[in-house]
């Protein structure tokens, strides 16, 4: 499956490394939006996961911690949100989305319903899936995922991911 790589290890300001990686992959779907996304998200479920139940052993996975280079340590932090999306959505399985179309006369409304239900999310601890719709009324999967194009403004992969798994 790998065909080409190219990796860069770097050291932050406290000495900890970090890689830069490209991967050129064989057999990868020229186009994940318009093209076959089954086969996109299959590829991306088996390289990419979120689950501890997943690392392998590795328990120190990389987690997000709110500082000045995310925007939500600086200035009045209650209106600044991460600029890396932090919280991440939950999501019953992988999806890949587009942003809902301008002239799509649900957007404003589902677009402010996602900015609540986002806000929520961030604020709040929710069990599961279950109990993250039922507390804030969302009545299906598939509304659920008009919320998320709605409130997104380009296309995004939102991961496979439990409630506890921010």
């Amino acid at each position: 499956m790998l065909k080409i790589f190219f990796k860069r290890i770097e050291f932050q300001h406290r000495g900890s490394s970090h890689a830069h990686i490209l991967l050129r992959l064989n057999d990868v779907p020229k186009d994940a939006i318009n093209g076959d996304q089954n086969v996109a998200i299959t590829l991306i479920d088996n390289l990419v996961s979120v689950s501890n139940e997943n690392a392998s052993g590795h328990k120190n996975l990389q987690v997000h911690k709110h500082t000045f280079t995310c925007y939500q340590k600086i200035g009045n932090a209650a209106n600044q949100k991460c600029r890396f999306g932090v919280p991440f959505m939950p999501s019953r399985s992988t999806v890949i989305l587009v942003s809902m179309p301008a002239d799509d006369s649900r957007r404003n409304t589902l677009a402010n319903f996602y900015s609540r239900l986002w806000k929520a999310f961030a604020e709040n601890y929710y069990r599961d899936i279950d109990n993250f719709f039922e507390a804030l009324i969302i009545s299906s999967d598939d509304f659920y995922l008009d919320l998320l194009g709605a409130g997104i403004k380009r296309p995004m992969i939102f991961l496979k991911r439990q409630t506890t798994e921010k």
